[in-house]
């Protein structure tokens, strides 16, 4: 349908991440591509990986990968996802692709499975970085992630131990559901302050989006969030949606401490103005009817020889 972000073909050969290019913290100059048959003819689609919602930003802001097939350029016909033919650049007899967020069509005279194993063996080179000359909250204003990523990554390259840095990277990895990467940054900076409100926040957020997309057991991941949130709330008391992210996630394992959530919340926004106020104040007679249970039974146990 034009575009690789629709449903393959049947008979496609799909891979993802046929090459990796840069640290670690640049994960998002992935590379893939899909193989498949059209008209009789092998087609290869090729695109680098981009964050979701992004997709213009990377024209403006990132890098482009270079691909280099191995093959010269009589051999394919290159178009863009509007079908327009692209020239592609020779590189010493060979051709050189310039990949970003857009996809290209390569139509190439190879059986497909030759294809395939051209693209898993092609070269991958980084291109350079246009300079960033926005402000991070230019660049997160505009959702602009990806560069915003790169502005932290030149300020902790001055300072290793700018916990702010690392938390705002982290806050941005998050956006782009890049959870593995976000929990790592926050943990660094948790390690340079462990009271830092904000990266405390982030990584409660992060354990709760983790039970969202399931890496992590619903449960497991509420319970890895509340001590987090816990701490984030005591350096930011005022901040309603933080109430209402910890009251939600330990709500199943405190119903006293949710308790404290919703009288917080009312205390903040007594007219009901937000629907996180009024869900946590739907929830009061339940907390109130669980927590008084929760006491008998503690007192209980207490009083027994």
């Amino acid at each position: 349908n034009g575009s690789l972000g629709g449903p393959l073909p049947d008979e496609a050969d799909l891979y993802h991440k046929i090459g990796l290019i840069g640290s670690p913290l640049n994960t998002w100059n992935d590379a893939g591509g899909v193989v498949f048959e059209r008209d009789g003819k092998t087609v290869a689609g090729i695109w680098k990986g981009a964050p979701i919602g992004e997709w213009s930003c990377f024209e403006k802001y990132d890098a482009p990968v270079f691909v280099d097939l191995g093959l010269p350029a009589a051999t394919l016909a290159v178009t863009n996802m509007l079908g327009h033919p692209v020239a592609p650049q020779p590189q010493r007899g060979r051709v050189r692709l310039t990949v970003t967020a857009f996809p290209l069509y390569l139509t190439i005279d190879l059986p497909p499975t030759q294809v395939v194993d051209l693209l898993q063996k092609a070269t991958l080179t980084l291109g350079p970085r246009p300079k960033i000359d926005a402000s991070y909250d230019d660049l997160l204003k505009a959702k602009y992630y990806s560069a915003a990523i790169v502005l932290m990554e030149q300020a902790l390259a001055k300072d290793p131990k700018d916990d702010s840095a690392l938390t705002r990277m982290g806050d941005c990895y998050r956006q782009i559901r890049d959870l593995s990467n976000a929990a790592e940054c926050f943990e660094r900076a948790l390690a340079l302050n462990p009271d830092s409100p904000d990266a405390n926040a982030g990584m409660g957020y992060t354990a709760h989006d983790l039970t969202q997309a399931r890496q992590l057991p619903w449960f497991e991941g509420l319970k890895k969030a509340v001590p987090y949130l816990a701490k984030a709330v005591e350096g930011t008391p005022d901040d309603l949606r933080l109430r209402f992210m910890y009251w939600y996630c330990v709500n199943p394992i405190d119903p006293t401490k949710a308790l404290e959530q919703v009288v917080a919340a009312e205390r903040l926004d007594p007219q009901g103005r937000s629907y996180m106020t009024r869900r946590m104040t739907d929830s009061r007679k339940d907390l109130e009817a669980r927590a008084k249970k929760a006491s008998g039974a503690a007192s209980a146990s207490r009083s027994q020889p």
